[in-house]
């Protein structure tokens, strides 16, 4: 067992959170990455592919199965909901993004981080979830939206995200490189 993981386990965190959290943070990078197509709608539903995938992978993890249409149905409840809300960002920018020059500058700013934000809120609610025994035939949407919500303004931006990614990295670089010497003596 690499050292990242004994570590980590020692703050209660279990191997599958481990796993699910390092998934979320590789697909809030894809989604940030999404959010600058340049093109209205198409940058959403690229988002909302990856984001579906992401979900697809976390229920792997916990082996928990789940339809492309259920996951659709989770994602535009808590992800569309709250962006057409509260922050305005779901047709609004899409109209915004319309607007030669201007559009595609304020959707290279705000689409990007939004889309990352949403992405790691929607891994977390999934982890709790699944992490404190639901199934994805007892999730609900509705009575997990005030997390959703808060989760998304707290929300790491993707700049935090990369370098927790490469400090991961590293660590298990160095583990992998331990064990190859190890190998060799």
């Amino acid at each position: 067992m690499s050292t990242f993981v004994i570590d980590e386990k020692k703050h209660g965190d279990s191997i599958h959170q481990i796993a699910a959290e390092a998934v979320v943070r590789n697909y809030m990078m894809w989604t940030g990455a999404a959010g600058i197509i340049p093109v209205p709608i198409v940058d959403m539903a690229a988002i909302s592919a990856i984001q579906l995938s992401m979900l697809n992978k976390i229920g792997e993890i916990y082996k928990q199965k789940f339809t492309a249409n259920w996951g659709k149905s989770v994602i535009a409840s808590l992800v569309g909901g709250y962006a057409s809300t509260s922050l305005g960002l779901g047709v609004g920018m899409n109209i915004v993004k319309a607007i030669p020059f201007i559009g595609s500058l304020a959707s290279v700013v705000v689409v990007p981080g939004f889309a990352a934000a949403t992405t790691w809120a929607l891994g977390q609610v999934f982890i709790l979830h699944f992490e404190s025994g639901g199934t994805v035939l007892d999730f609900d949407p509705v009575a997990v939206k005030d997390y959703y919500v808060s989760l998304v303004k707290s929300a790491p931006s993707s700049k935090e995200t990369a370098k927790e990614a490469a400090a991961e990295k590293e660590v298990h670089g160095t583990v992998k490189e331990t064990h190859t010497a190890k190998g060799k003596e």
